[in-house]
Formats: structure tokens, C-alpha cells, sequence
């Protein structure tokens, strides 16, 4: 976790934080035993089904090989069975005993059946899966135009705004030209934007069997061989456009958006952060999306436009559910539209001075809220060093005003981390010029510059040392 010094607190002192209670304990772990499956040696990677029906990736232990018995130690939570519910599926024509076939469970997550002896094409079977995917997820309108030469009972495939292809089915009364909406799982509403991705089956796979590739971006990924495909087969494959970049910078602030705001972070728990406990909140379930595992972050976005980063929670893995608390207002379609107005309106009430000011304090949030930790700390420190430069340039009356003005405490932090920033300045011109392979004469202006920031910093040190004398705080820094 990324933590920020608080004001008055320096290298060595110690501060309390919040975090979450589940947070503060590791998770109790337990021995399962298991066969080393054929084929595999010591150090291979292997799919171990548990009895909670999960299945986790696991590595052979050293000196093991196939038909040994092992045991490897994982989270208890893995093993607990989830409570079930009864699911009953058809028997598709012309699949006999022994086929496999897919089925996809109300709440869209695809299971794959294979038929049981003594079942045939048109059975019902009844199965036992975990109840939370009995239930559908939440729903979203998408709207889309009847295409050309298209009338209502046809089937017409459509593109999400991820670029997802979806086939539906043309409400009766309805014919070319004419509007409509239809209701789409919220989660493929929220998918990032797609891309096509080509993946030639390697050898020795066959129809079901899983296949693990990297993306450009590290991200691991599990693709399952559909049938009639085989080894040298392409699959085109549709998977988020920010996998295929290599590392680089994050994403690129788009243009400022007054209604907008930053991605809300969801915790482990499933609580929000930075949220007041009492807000009215609503539960919405979140299914983990592949390649995510207990800590990493998953984004979506809320039928609202609101997005979220969500914080996968302890044994919680591909495909399990986790039970998030919304703020009930992000759940209103119009969320971002009122919020859009209300500043709008608030801006009116500035004058030119102020507005602008406030944009740009919505312009930085907007873009830190996209950086990653490292990109954001960069950031604050040349905010900060801009600030201070700022400061040093002020006529002597207006420092004085302005450090008048603060709080003691306060001034007290401000004059230390002005004299850092202004002897780092310094000090890494200095560098940079010992550094250099073919020393030159400094010029009057870079001999100059030196000077004005050594006398700048010797100012600031007997500012703080005159001023030093205002907070307890101040004398235990000193």
C-alpha cells in the first residue's frame, strides 16, 4: 500500500493508520494432499481440482514425479464449499454419452458438462453449482438501430461499446430504422475496449483442453481449445486493448470532464474507500474476471459511468463472487449528468480567477487518478518544486504575507521542505555539472542561478531557524 507522510511528521517518527481488519491477520492454511498428475516432474506447473470445486494452479514439489504423493499448503478459504443450488440443463441434440458441451449459468459465467453414461440427447440433468451464479447479473440498457433489410423476430449480431460482437434478437413490431434498447448484462457493458489478438494452438493440445498464454502487458491469460480446433490452429481472440501495450507509461489524461470523477476504490472487504460509513450503500455482485487473484486490482465501470477499482479479496479467484457496497447516488444512470450540472452551476458563481483555478485543481485530480503510484509521486514532486521555485520568486513582503498566513505548524513544514527542494536544486545542478565528460565555463546566468539558490537556501534555513520557536511540534523536529 502507498502511504502518505502526514504534515508535521518526518524520517523516524510514527504515525497510525486505517486499514482493513482482514488485513491484519494471514490467512490460516492447510496441508491438501495430492497425486503428481503423469507427465508431470518436479518444478512443472499443474491444475489441482479441490473439493470445493475450485481449481488452483499449483508447482510440483522438488523430488516429486509422476504418481508420487504430495501435499502443498494453501488458504483455508479455498477448501470452504460455497452453498450450492440445483441447476437443470438440457441434453443438446446430438450429443451422446462422453461429449462435452458448454453451458452458460445465469449469473453468464460458461461451465463445460460432459454427458454422463446412460444420458442422451433432449435429458434434463440436474447439477450443483454455487448459488451465487444462479442469480443474473444487474442489467443495462444498450440501444442499437434496426439495421437495413432487418425486421422483428430476426437475429442480428450487434457491437458493445468494448467492441464485444453479441447476437440478439429483434423485438416483435419492430423494422428497419426503428430505435430500440435492449437489456445487456451490466459486466459487458463495463468491458474495457477490445482488440483482436491471433493464437495458433500449440501441439498437443486438443478440443477442451486449456492453453495459458502472456500478453504484451504480462497479464496471464487461460484460453480453452473449442471443438474441431487442434494443434496449428489460429484462434482470433478479443482481450482488453490496454493488454496488448508493453509496460510504458500509463494511460494519457483524456480532456478535462467537470462531471467526472475519480475511480472509486473498492477495498478487499468490499467497502469503499473515502466514502462517510453512514452513506446510504447498495450490494451489487462482482464476479473476479480471469487472471486475477487475491490483491490485484480489477476496473469497471458502473451503468452510471462511475468507475471502480476493485481490490480482489482474500480467496477470492477467477470467477468467484464477491459482494461490493455501492454508494446508492452511483447507481443512478444520471449520476454523472447531475454532477456535471452541479458544477457547472458552481462555476458560474466564480469569477474568471477563480474558475479557472478550480479547473485546474479538477484537471490534476483527473489525470493523477489515472497514473500509476509511481507516475503520481512523480508528479507531486514536480507540483511541489514548481510551487516552491514560485515561493522563492515572491518579493520579500509577500513571503512574509503568505507565511504569516499559515498556521504555526504548518509554516513550520513548509520552510523545511522549501530548504530541501531549494538545496536539491542546487545540489543537482552542481552534479550535473561534474558530471559532465567535457567540462565547460559556466555562464553568467548558470553562475548567477547557483548563487541565488545557495542564497535562497541560507535565507530559508535562518527563516526556519528564527521561526522554529512557534510549535512543540517544531522544536521536537529540530
Amino acid at each position: 500500500i502507498n502511504v502518505q507522510v502526514p504534515p508535521g511528521k518526518s524520517a523516524g517518527d510514527t504515525f497510525k493508520i486505517q486499514v482493513p481488519q482482514t488485513e491484519l491477520s494471514a490467512p490460516k492454511m492447510v496441508a491438501v494432499p495430492f497425486t503428481v498428475p503423469e507427465g508431470k516432474k518436479a518444478g512443472d506447473d499443474a491444475e489441482l481440482h479441490l473439493p470445493s470445486g475450485r481449481t488452483v494452479r499449483i508447482k510440483i514439489p522438488e523430488g516429486k514425479s509422476a504418481g508420487d504423493r504430495a501435499h502443498i499448503k494453501l488458504p483455508e478459504a479455498l477448501l470452504q464449499q460455497p452453498p450450492l443450488g440445483a441447476f437443470n440443463v438440457k441434453i443438446p441434440e446430438g450429443k451422446s454419452e462422453g461429449d462435452a458441451f458448454e453451458v452458460r449459468l445465469p449469473s453468464g459465467r460458461p461451465i463445460r458438462i460432459n454427458v454422463p453414461p446412460g444420458k442422451s440427447a433432449g435429458e434434463t440433468l440436474t447439477l450443483n453449482v454455487p448459488k451465487a451464479d444462479l442469480s443474473a447479473p444487474p442489467m443495462g440498457d444498450f440501444p442499437f438501430k434496426v439495421p437495413a433489410g432487418k425486421k422483428g423476430g430476426d437475429e442480428v449480431e450487434v457491437t458493445l461499446p468494448s467492441g464485444r460482437p453479441l447476437k440478439v434478437k429483434i423485438p416483435e413490431g419492430k423494422t428497419e430504422g426503428d430505435d430500440i434498447k435492449i437489456q445487456v448484462p451490466l459486466p459487458l457493458l463495463n468491458e474495457p475496449k477490445l482488440a483482436r489478438l491471433d493464437f495458433k494452438i500449440p501441439p498437443g493440445k486438443s478440443p477442451g483442453d486449456e492453453c495459458e498464454i502472456r500478453l504484451p502487458s504480462g497479464q496471464p491469460i487461460r484460453v480453452r481449445v473449442p471443438e474441431g480446433k487442434g494443434p496449428g490452429d489460429v484462434l482470433e481472440l478479443r482481450v482488453p486493448q490496454t493488454a496488448l501495450r508493453q509496460g510504458g507509461p500509463g494511460p494519457t489524461p483524456g480532456p478535462l470532464n467537470p462531471g467526472s470523477i475519480p475511480p472509486v476504490k473498492i477495498g478487499p472487504d468490499g467497502m469503499p474507500q473515502g466514502i462517510p460509513l453512514n452513506a446510504p450503500m447498495v450490494k451489487i455482485p462482482f464476479s473476479v474476471p480471469a487472471g486475477k487473484s487475491p490483491g490485484d486490482v480489477a476496473e469497471i465501470r458502473l451503468q452510471s459511468g462511475v468507475p471502480l477499482h476493485v481490490t480482489i479479496g482474500p480467496g477470492k479467484n477467477t470467477g468467484d463472487v464477491m459482494q461490493l457496497s455501492i454508494p446508492a447516488p452511483f447507481m443512478d444512470p444520471a449520476f454523472l449528468q447531475k454532477q456535471k450540472a452541479m458544477m457547472q452551476a458552481r462555476m458560474a458563481q466564480l469569477n474568471p480567477a477563480q474558475r479557472q483555478a478550480m479547473l485546474q485543481r479538477l484537471q490534476r485530480q483527473q489525470a493523477m487518478a489515472q497514473m500509476t503510484p509511481q507516475q503520481r509521486q512523480q508528479f507531486v514532486m514536480q507540483q511541489q518544486r514548481r510551487h516552491h521555485e514560485a515561493f522563492a520568486q515572491l518579493p520579500p513582503e509577500q513571503r512574509e504575507a503568505k507565511l504569516t498566513s499559515m498556521p504555526p505548524a504548518q509554516r513550520h513544514h513548509f520552510l523545511q521542505q522549501h530548504k530541501q527542494i531549494m538545496e536539491g536544486m542546487g545540489q543537482s545542478q552542481l552534479q550535473q555539472g561534474a558530471a559532465s565528460s567535457s567540462p565547460r565555463p559556466q555562464t553568467n546566468s548558470e553562475s548567477a542561478t547557483r548563487r541565488r539558490h545557495a542564497a535562497q537556501a541560507q535565507a530559508i534555513a535562518a527563516e526556519l531557524q528564527r521561526k522554529g520557536g512557534d510549535t512543540d511540534e517544531s522544536k521536537k523536529d529540530k
